[in-house]
């Protein structure tokens, strides 16, 4: 009866033995199960990541605890917390200064396009009327501003939008000293025609203005529309990019002065991976191009990154960028939360 109880329990042991093998083998021993298994709260709370349709985000491919907090850069250069959520995929936004609260999806109520489409020109309601010869008139004059009816005795000068006299002699230095001629006329200094004392008018940089001496100085126009394009991004190495996202970056400003204004648009979404160079970077709400004002670079908006392999798509960073005053310094934004690098232009 002993033999035959010792025999049971050598087998049982044995048993036993090769399972830890097994489970030694696949990596999921005792000290493993908290790093490789799927982590779901007892609330539900997956960051949209697990149990979904998430396209290249591998439930329980873990790589952080949930609820870890992470030091994050913010673009002030002040230091940030991210937290682990709770699928213990990836982190959450990192908690900068100046931040609201934040979105939950990349389109919300600040979702906004122009009116008459990716128009150059003026808008008159919904129609875009061109720049060019003879396309726009006295009566609907402008350069990516709703259209404007030029006064008194003026005219549209419709390369540029601008509303010039109607008739003065030849335009040169004695009848133009403050400006610059276009098509024999003095147009006033604007981004659009710039120059001095009768000289040819050349324009500036989208969005820039024309200096008192007659050169494009690289200001920022705060009355100026511009696009704005996603030239480059690049995640960090520890921000988990082994669940290979599908990434997107939008733009946000909100002003409430000199009129209560809220614009936001996104780029399209990259394929799947940590980096990418968009071949459509222009932020976009649905299919038109979003014109964000001159002061929006002058006085700061928020970028958002998003990874759009989770579903709904999840927010991965966010932060202010600063103001600048001359276009000739925006574009690279740097590194801040889980973005190692961030390059934008302005057009």
């Amino acid at each position: 009866m002993q033999n035959s109880t010792t025999a049971k329990l050598a087998s049982a042991l044995a048993s036993l033995g090769a399972r830890l093998a097994l489970l030694a083998a696949l990596g999921l021993g005792a000290v493993g199960l908290g790093a490789c298994t799927p982590s779901v709260s007892a609330s539900g709370d997956d960051g949209g990541i697990v149990g979904r349709n998430d396209g290249g985000i591998i439930p329980g491919n873990m790589c952080c605890s949930p609820g870890d907090a992470l030091s994050c850069k913010c673009m002030t250069g002040q230091t940030g917390q991210a937290t682990c959520i709770a699928a213990g995929v990836g982190f959450s936004p990192c908690e900068c200064p100046g931040l609201g609260t934040a979105p939950t999806t990349p389109a919300d109520e600040f979702v906004s396009a122009n009116h008459c489409g990716d128009c150059e020109g003026c808008c008159d309601g919904t129609t875009c009327v061109k720049l060019g010869l003879g396309s726009q008139s006295k009566g609907t004059c402008g350069a990516r501003i709703d259209c404007t009816v030029c006064e008194g005795p003026t005219q549209c000068e419709s390369d540029v939008g601008i509303c010039t006299v109607t008739t003065q002699p030849d335009c040169d230095a004695t009848t133009c000293a403050g400006g610059c001629c276009l098509n024999n006329r003095c147009l006033p200094q604007t981004g659009l025609a710039c120059g001095i004392a009768g000289g040819a008018c050349t324009p500036c940089a989208k969005g820039t203005l024309c200096d008192s001496a007659g050169v494009c100085s690289g200001l920022i126009d705060p009355a100026a529309n511009v696009k704005l394009v996603l030239k480059s991004i690049a995640l960090a190495t520890n921000s988990c990019s082994g669940n290979v996202p599908k990434l997107s970056v939008c733009v946000r400003y909100e002003q409430s002065t000199p009129y209560v204004q809220k614009l936001q648009g996104c780029s399209s979404v990259c394929a799947p991976g940590t980096s990418c160079s968009p071949v459509s970077g222009m932020m976009r709400s649905a299919d038109s191009p979003v014109f964000y004002p001159g002061r929006a670079l002058q006085f700061g908006f928020e970028v958002q990154v998003w990874d759009n392999a989770a579903s709904p798509p999840r927010l991965l960073a966010r932060d202010k960028v600063a103001g600048v005053s001359n276009l000739s310094s925006f574009g690279n934004l740097g590194a801040f939360g889980q973005v190692s690098s961030l390059t934008m232009a302005a057009e």
